[in-house]
């Protein structure tokens, strides 16, 4: 876990799900922990949900880490899944960036752990 400035990064397990929570502001400062994190649990060979309910910001470097760690993820015919229902910053760089039309995007936690439970991780 990584804790700066109100920034953290925390993990959780669910069966053979892993949740990764972004609280806070993550920009290119935090996006090693993030990218580190993210690649560790999709190497792991279980699903992946990252929760951005307590994300205030995200930028480009984190929108790449995702992307990245979905494309690793489908290769192991799994997909991540974003657990979000956030702040408008938050959804307006999850459209801007169309990683809400690449990965689903669900409220509810259990939901998200269910989808990221399935192979090929669809809706």
């Amino acid at each position: 876990m990584m804790e700066a400035l109100g920034t953290s990064i925390k993990t959780e397990t669910h069966g053979d799900v892993t949740v990764v929570g972004l609280a806070g502001e993550h920009d290119v400062t935090s996006a090693g922990a993030v990218r580190e994190q993210l690649g560790t649990v999709a190497a792991s060979g279980g699903g992946l949900v990252v929760s951005l309910m307590e994300t205030t910001f995200f930028d480009s470097s984190i929108v790449h880490a995702l992307f990245d760690a979905d494309r690793q993820l489908q290769e192991a015919d799994r997909r991540l899944v974003l657990h979000v229902a956030t702040a408008p910053i938050v959804r307006r760089v999850l459209e801007v960036s169309m990683l809400a039309d690449a990965v689903p995007c669900i409220g509810s936690l259990s939901e998200a752990v269910e989808v990221a439970g399935r192979r090929g991780g669809t809706a």
